[in-house]
């Protein structure tokens, strides 16, 4: 349980309880990657250390919630989406790249369009993080596919494949 001091009707303190399930879910909805991923699409963040200190300040929070502390590999798996056996509550620094380049691929004929006629030269950024991607993971299937889950699922995987390589017995 969650405590917290709200006041009442008189101006006085009373203690209020909030339930763990209740403030992960508060939790998933106020701060966690969704809030910041129009940030994420529109600057180029990747390694910028704020995100290393949202995530740690975001553990710390979830920490809290379950009352217990997380190795680097079970953060690793809360960190999962859903679908992969996380909890959803993603790392915002795993999320920075795949967010800029696919909102960057999204609106590039966009910008061509508006630009024509004006001198200009490529995003050096998207091209840093193109060629960045790439040499992590491969060339895409298709040219600059626009949908960000395209450009997370290889990260998504990888974390996947660490997290199950480090399981010592079945049962894990």
């Amino acid at each position: 349980m969650v405590r917290s001091l709200c006041p009442t009707e008189e101006g006085s303190r009373q203690t209020k309880s909030v339930g763990s399930q209740e403030a992960l879910l508060l939790l998933r909805a106020s701060f966690s990657a969704p809030k910041v991923a129009h940030l994420l699409r529109c600057s180029p963040s990747f390694s910028h250390p704020a995100l290393l200190e949202f995530d740690g300040l975001l553990r710390t929070a979830l920490e809290h919630i379950t009352n217990c502390s997380f190795a680097d590999t079970e953060w690793l798996q809360v960190s999962l989406p859903i679908k992969d056996g996380g909890l959803g509550i993603r790392r915002v620094s795993s999320l920075a790249l795949p967010a800029f380049l696919s909102s960057a691929a999204k609106t590039s004929s966009l910008q061509d369009r508006i630009l024509a006629h004006s001198p200009r030269s490529d995003c050096q950024y998207f091209q840093d993080y193109l060629l960045m991607w790439l040499s992590s993971f491969g060339e895409p299937s298709h040219l600059l596919p626009f949908k960000q889950s395209f450009w997370n699922r290889p990260g998504v995987e990888l974390d996947r494949a660490s997290l199950e390589a480090s399981l010592v017995i079945p049962y894990q």
